[in-house]
């Protein structure tokens, strides 16, 4: 490819990750359902781990290179989706790996953990 065509592909790269990041931002803050809160969460780790693998490929790395990106990809996503939790009562998403929250930092509300491993807020707290 030349100089020029690489410069247009980057381009399109670069307006394609923002607007899906945008995108993720606004569904994310939109939902009102925990669950549908943590599915966007991890649909868009994923997919920005798969445009992660397509930088590489832009880039011109070779086959082994990659293979390592689409594990670190499938590493962000899991570490991703075990280390987020929503609270149950006003939706607030916190994101610290090592760390168990007690209440809501944001509500007050307590946070316990469900038979299905999710965590959701008491509602009478």
């Amino acid at each position: 490819m030349s100089e020029e065509t690489d410069g247009l592909v980057l381009l399109i790269y670069s307006i394609v990750l923002g607007v899906a990041a945008a995108i993720f931002y606004v569904a994310k803050k939109r939902a009102k359902n925990i669950n549908k809160k943590k599915q966007i969460n991890n649909i868009s780790s994923l997919f920005l781990s798969i445009l992660m693998f397509f930088s590489g490929y832009i880039m011109g790395f070779p086959i082994v290179p990659l293979i390592i990106f689409i594990g670190i990809g499938v590493l962000i996503t899991y570490a991703s989706s075990k280390s987020t939790s929503f609270c149950g009562s006003c939706g607030y998403e916190h994101t610290q790996p090592f760390s168990k929250i007690k209440y809501c930092p944001k509500c007050g509300a307590k946070i316990e953990k469900t038979p299905n491993n999710r965590l959701h807020a008491d509602h009478r707290a």
